[in-house]
């Protein structure tokens, strides 16, 4: 994901700017963003690689703000506690979720 290396660029150029916090955080608001529309609009195709790269960077970079809390722990995505998950939660989430949605016996009546 090219925009994983743009976004870490930009993240440090803000921190360089007398540490120029809302920018930098813009930064991380506008990646998680774009993920966001990339894993929408992957389908099958969605590399999971990439989202968990771009998602581990954005948890360390809140956590390093002081938005954390609790120790990180192996493959934890996310950054604090109740608002982290490992790989396998989310893609068991969203497998569940997929379907339910294309499922009709599931669907809402």
């Amino acid at each position: 994901m090219h925009s994983l290396e743009k976004a870490q660029a930009e993240f440090r150029i803000a921190l360089c700017d007398s540490f120029n916090t809302p920018i930098a955080l813009d930064v991380l608001r506008d990646l998680v963003s774009k993920t966001n529309i990339y894993i929408n609009s992957s389908g099958k195709s969605l590399n999971v690689g990439a989202v968990t790269r771009v998602a581990k960077w954005v948890g360390d970079m809140l956590r390093m703000f002081g938005l954390g809390e609790g120790p990180k722990r192996e493959g934890e995505i996310g950054w604090g506690r109740g608002r982290t998950s490992s790989l396998d939660d989310v893609a068991v989430s969203r497998t569940r979720a997929q379907f339910k949605f294309t499922s009709p016996s599931l669907t809402t009546r």
